[in-house]
């Protein structure tokens, strides 16, 4: 969640590291997602307590504005019968060639993810 201590530095382009190869949602993929252009959000806050999973990370670089720490970029949880798929990127904005939306990684990162969280499995490559 966004609270206090939360924010972003400057849009611009990032690794993102899988944590995770073997979960459903990243299995197959490239351990590092190289160049992602976004907002790199940093100090979110746990929301009630919950403890959840993480897929993915990148390193908040203090030159950009960030926290100089791994933060985390994709979170999975079960709850109950359902599950819950948060991809922390995809902000819009950076312009200059730098669209997350149409980041081919992104999009498979998004798609995947929804396909796991309706089904708990992913068939797209």
């Amino acid at each position: 969640m966004w609270r206090q201590g939360a924010g972003h530095g400057k849009y611009h382009k990032f690794d993102v590291e899988v944590a995770d190869p073997d979960h459903p949602v990243t299995k197959g993929l490239p351990l590092v997602f190289k160049d992602h252009p976004d907002e790199l959000y940093h100090g979110l806050s746990h929301m009630h307590n919950t403890d959840y999973h993480v897929l993915a990370t990148a390193f908040s670089s203090i030159d950009s504005g960030g926290t100089g720490q791994e933060e985390p970029m994709i979170l999975v949880k079960n709850y109950g019968d359902g599950r819950i798929f948060h991809l922390i990127l995809g902000h819009v904005g950076g312009g200059g060639g730098m669209d997350t939306f149409e980041n081919r990684d992104f999009q498979v990162l998004l798609l995947r993810g929804c396909e796991w969280a309706a089904t708990g499995d992913c068939t797209l490559n």
